[in-house]
């Protein structure tokens, strides 16, 4: 391994004081000025001891290029003056925004130096705080890094040795070693499902002008928070009762007949009357399922004037009957917050505004932890803006994934893909593979196929989905060329 070569960039960012500190040279004055450089700048330059002493047996090698490169032996000593027209690297603590870039790129690997962004593949990386999220992976060193000639590399090669073309983690699957090449994905924001059902009777002229006036801003707010939905309205169209239609971007602009703009938004035309909205939910099921996604978060919103006939525990237990991915799910309503006979003596503004208090939508909001709006006062933007941010707030990590394409040279081999999850404090975990939800019970460190005859997405099981709840960022490492670890 050329030392010299391989110093040379960090070479640029130690001072001459460093090197002579660190040469057991240095005066009492340029002790003090060293201590003060990097009081200054921590994050940027680490002490040149902790540079020169990773591996005691290649000191002096590194001392002597650091003599050279400084000039130690010369009268004068200007490390960044003749002979270094190259600004040094600025190298600082890289945010997970920040960390553009990979120790691997097709036939191409970095260990030892900085990738073709802004992250390191060195030894050193760790000490600066820029290593590439998948240095572990790509160099294969215990430490978290390498430089060519240790261990995970060839000396005067480029990156470790596979036989996929790139660089790669060795995982052992049986008596046999093999490397795998990892693609890095981030993890987003949840999806959500959110299916709305307004009532569609006479009395709900106001209000259904008014749900139609506040779904376009309703969803531009999911979009806006990375929040990626798929709406579900459950009304007639205009001319039968008092029916609605969505006009664009969330519809398609074919108003007032076919307002329908699927994935986005779907349009189950249903004529809902006054107490049957959360039976018609229920009863559409087969119209509305392809609309919903397994991984994505559930959310219920009713707008009526009048109360369910179907009672809260009923509906919590055929809504769970309708498929095991659609628990948990939290109900919102807009509905009368008081008896009208009450309102009437209360001169409350229900008294001539509602048909019934609404007391299972009440009760479905508060075991559920939905949003409660009162249908009475009339204003709907406050209430749909609450409603959109529960949704976006309470959205954890997504759990679906798409496959990425596979590193140059390689095609895609479901049977030699492995997933492996790691979360914003470091921590890895390997997930393994089921054959289909079916097999998800009973462990919470596995995945399956969206398709297993032509898989386009890896999708976390929901036990699974819901133990990496909680973190604030985490990124999913797709590895292949290594037999599918499969669920024992």
């Amino acid at each position: 391994m050329n030392t010299t070569a391989f110093l040379q960039p960090r070479v640029r960012q130690l001072s001459c004081e460093s090197a002579r500190f660190d040469n057991g040279a240095t005066s009492e004055p340029s002790r003090a000025l060293l201590g003060m450089a990097h009081l200054r700048s921590p994050a940027r330059v680490p002490p040149a001891s902790a540079v020169l002493a990773r591996s005691p047996t290649d000191r002096p090698a590194r001392l002597a290029a650091l003599a050279l490169a400084c000039g130690l032996a010369t009268p004068a000593c200007d490390p960044l003056g003749a002979g270094h027209d190259q600004p040094a690297p600025e190298r600082a603590p890289l945010g997970k925004s920040e960390r553009a870039g990979s120790c691997a790129s097709g036939d191409t690997t970095y260990c030892g130096g900085q990738s073709a962004g802004a992250c390191w593949c060195d030894d050193e990386c760790a000490g600066f705080g820029d290593c590439c999220a998948d240095v572990d992976l790509v160099c294969g060193c215990a430490n978290g890094a390498c430089a060519p000639g240790s261990e995970g590399t060839s000396a005067g090669d480029d990156g470790p040795k596979s036989d996929t073309g790139g660089g790669g983690s060795e995982s052992s699957t049986g008596d046999d070693a093999c490397t795998s090449v990892p693609v890095m994905s981030d993890v987003d924001r949840q999806p959500a499902d959110i299916l709305i059902v307004v009532d569609n009777s006479g009395s709900m002229d106001f209000e259904a002008a008014a749900v139609q006036a506040n779904m376009n801003a309703f969803s531009t707010q999911m979009v806006a928070a990375e929040i990626d939905p798929h709406v579900v309205l459950i009304s007639s169209y205009p001319g039968n009762g008092k029916g609605i239609c969505i006009d664009p971007p969330l519809g398609s602009g074919s108003c007032p007949a076919d307002d329908n703009n699927p994935p986005l938004y779907t349009h189950i035309d249903r004529l809902v009357e006054s107490n049957d909205a959360l039976a018609e939910l229920i009863a559409t099921h087969p119209m509305w399922a392809g609309a919903m996604r397994a991984t994505a978060a559930k959310h219920v919103i009713v707008i009526s004037d009048a109360d369910s006939t179907l009672s809260a525990a009923d509906f919590t237990t055929m809504w769970a009957g309708l498929d095991p991915t659609y628990v948990p799910v939290r109900v919102h309503a807009i509905a009368a917050a008081q008896d009208p006979v009450q309102s009437c003596l209360e001169n409350h503004a229900c008294c001539v505004i509602s048909a019934e208090e609404g007391t299972v939508y009440r009760q479905l909001t508060e075991e559920t932890m939905g949003v409660f709006g009162d249908l009475c006062s009339q204003e709907f933007q406050p209430i749909f803006d609450a409603i959109a941010e529960q949704v976006t707030v309470g959205a954890g990590l997504a759990c679906e994934f798409s496959i990425p394409t596979p590193p140059d040279g390689q095609a895609l081999d479901p049977t030699q893909v492995n997933v492996e999850f790691r979360d914003d404090t470091d921590t890895t975990v390997e997930f393994s593979h089921v054959e289909s939800p079916a097999e998800c019970a009973g462990a919470d460190d596995r995945w399956y196929y969206d398709d297993p005859a032509a898989p386009t997405a890896i999708v976390l099981c929901p036990q699974t989905c819901a133990a990496i709840q909680g973190f604030t960022m985490a990124e999913i490492s797709i590895q292949f060329g290594c037999p599918t670890m499969l669920a024992k």
